[in-house]
């Protein structure tokens, strides 16, 4: 390429000049270029890091939402188990006043019953006292028919006669 003896200038040899040529182009655009490129790595290296800390930043919200909502869900959990706590408190209680209600209802009923028996045997001792009377009673007037004569009739009002007398 270069001989010692020779110079700087123009070469008009093209297949010495061309590899000369293309050295120089290629300093000249690593030099100017490559600045140009090394601008280029430091915007994309900017950018790469910038939407990796939007990355980190959106990480970091989503773990803060997730964070109420588990406190949400946690929350309403707890009440959730509370309000089945307190139903079941109050179906045992309203059970409890249940049976007690239905035992006062039973002993109630027994006590009418035994109230309403006692009544329908002294009303059916009652029925039964009044129809006997009235056989009785028939009895005694068909007897007196049977009797009543005249003497019988006599005696009567004699004896009658004599308590009135007895009496004055």
């Amino acid at each position: 390429m270069f001989l010692l003896n020779q110079s700087w200038g123009i070469q008009t040899n093209i297949f010495e000049t061309n590899i000369l040529n293309l050295a120089v182009v290629l300093a000249i655009v690593i030099f100017f270029v490559g600045d140009g490129v090394q601008s280029l790595l430091n915007k994309r290296q900017e950018s790469i890091l910038s939407n990796l800390q939007q990355a980190q930043d959106r990480e970091n919200e989503a773990e803060k939402i997730f964070s109420k909502a588990q406190k949400k869900y946690n929350n309403a959990s707890s009440q959730v188990n509370d309000i089945v706590d307190d139903a079941q408190k109050s179906i045992d209680e309203e059970k409890k006043q249940s049976q007690l209600q239905t035992e006062l209802d039973l002993e109630r009923l027994k006590q009418f019953q035994k109230s309403t028996i006692y009544y329908q045997q002294q009303k059916i001792q009652k029925q039964i006292s009044q129809k006997i009377l009235i056989s009785v009673n028939r009895k005694v007037q068909q007897k007196f028919q049977k009797r009543l004569n005249q003497k019988f009739h006599k005696s009567i009002n004699t004896s009658s006669i004599e308590l009135f007398l007895a009496l004055k």
